[in-house]
């Protein structure tokens, strides 16, 4: 689930980057939510027509389908939690920080909302470009543009889902790693993804 999750919103996101880059086409929430369902619809011809993509439903439903179902939702649920702890907390201190980056990334993310094209310019160099590596601040506001959200809110919701994707992707390539290792058992592999997860998330 998670790297699916990652893989899909950076996927999108490439794809609506380079087109409004080539053809001057607005970055809004238009083109966004187009770029979403483009790269879904190329997907889905892409497994059709080449079978690289293993089926989501398949007519023998056997032993390894169900295990891929559970492991699925549990991994959905966990997300889903780690988001609600992350905003939970958050909720403690909804403020942007003026002391930290946190108050460069709300501007930036409220210069891409508010001018809809690409290249972005500075919000404080009126004419020049943004002189910062700022992809993950417009992939943030790309995603306010899917959730049909304005940074205002949209950029603690970025934050939570960071905390949640994060900890969600550390732990499963991790435990991925670690059960490889025959003499591994499976609960030293969770706990090893666990505490990784922890340490980049928390620790870092």
């Amino acid at each position: 689930f998670s790297v699916g999750l990652g893989l899909g919103i950076a996927g999108s996101f490439t794809l609506v980057w380079y087109v409004c880059s080539l053809t001057g086409c607005p970055f809004n929430s238009w083109s966004c939510l187009a770029g979403l369902v483009l790269l879904t619809l190329l997907l889905y011809h892409i497994r059709r027509r080449t079978g690289f993509f293993p089926e989501i439903r398949t007519r023998e439903y056997n032993e390894e389908t169900r295990d891929k179902r559970e492991r699925f939702l549990l991994g959905f649920a966990v997300f889903l939690l780690l988001f609600v702890i992350a905003f939970w907390v958050k909720g403690f201190k909804p403020i942007i920080d003026y002391q930290t980056e946190q108050y460069m990334d709300f501007g930036f993310m409220n210069a891409m909302y508010r001018q809809q094209k690409v290249p972005f310019e500075d919000m404080w160099f009126i004419g020049q470009k943004i002189n910062y590596y700022y992809l993950g601040q417009a992939m943030a506001t790309f995603m306010c543009r899917v959730s049909l959200v304005k940074p205002e809110c949209g950029y603690n919701l970025m934050l939570c889902t960071l905390f949640a994707s994060l900890n969600m992707t550390v732990y499963t390539v991790v435990e991925a790693f670690l059960s490889r290792v025959r003499t591994m058992k499976k609960s030293c592999a969770r706990t090893g993804g666990t505490a990784a997860a922890l340490l980049c998330s928390c620790g870092g």
